[in-house]
């Protein structure tokens, strides 16, 4: 194993958003099914101008991770990475978590009903299923939980009339627990990954290794047959 390059920075932090644009790619159109299905339980229970909003606001939001993943995918590979590339995800991550907790808002039928437990059990899903995206760099995973967690406290404050006080913060001592676990969880997947990723790194120099090897020793048995050859003419000569 060649150390050098498996815990060299740049190279680990271009495998890493290999990794992260990847897989985020996957779960963005991943993601849009559940979208459209939410979308449509709320028809005719909330108002059709605040399901349009909401729609098309996370659409677009998850057009520009899609497109961001698929231009940094894409891009010639001449060079290390810009940061760029990281900081412009971890900005379209964190407005992809506000727009799923900005749902509590939008669709909110005002009534503790099916519906707002849907909408929980899909935020709860939603931060679940996009660790597996996103924990190889655990910052940008935070940056889409931290929104979620934010905007479902302010709503539990602020647009609950029909729970009481003890089911209120009830509900924020939940989020909070599930926020708890969630980061606690994620440090485990990214070590993880990004002991996967270590391994995946140094298969690839061991393998350029072997290769490099076997071309050194064809010219070496090339440069064996040819002296062999200058050889026998000399030795064909002298007889």
């Amino acid at each position: 194993m060649n150390e050098q390059t498996v815990f060299d920075p740049v190279a680990r932090y271009s495998a890493q958003l290999d990794a992260l644009f990847r897989r985020t790619r996957t779960s963005s159109l991943l993601a849009l099914p559940p979208i459209a299905l939410l979308a449509g339980l709320h028809v005719g229970r909330v108002p059709t101008g605040s399901i349009l909003m909401w729609t098309l606001a996370i659409l677009g939001v998850y057009a520009i991770r899609i497109g961001i993943a698929h231009g940094y995918l894409t891009r010639p590979r001449d060079g290390d990475p810009s940061p760029l590339w990281l900081d412009v995800e971890t900005m379209a991550t964190a407005a992809a978590g506000t727009s799923w907790g900005a749902m509590m808002f939008l669709l909110d039928s005002g009534r503790l009903d099916m519906l707002f437990t849907v909408k929980l059990a899909f935020l709860a899903a939603a931060c679940a299923f996009t660790m597996n995206s996103m924990a190889v760099l655990r910052f940008v995973y935070f940056a889409f939980v931290f929104p979620v967690y934010v905007v479902v406290t302010a709503y539990a404050l602020m647009e609950t009339p029909f729970l009481d006080a003890s089911a209120r913060y009830g509900l924020i001592a939940a989020a909070t627990l599930f926020l708890l676990l969630l980061l606690v969880m994620s440090t485990s997947v990214s070590r993880l990954m990004n002991e996967s990723l270590a391994q995946r790194m140094a298969f690839v120099d061991l393998a350029a290794q072997l290769e490099s090897s076997l071309a050194a020793e064809r010219e070496a048995r090339e440069q064996l047959e040819q002296q062999a050859l200058q050889l026998e003419a000399t030795h064909l000569r002298q007889h």
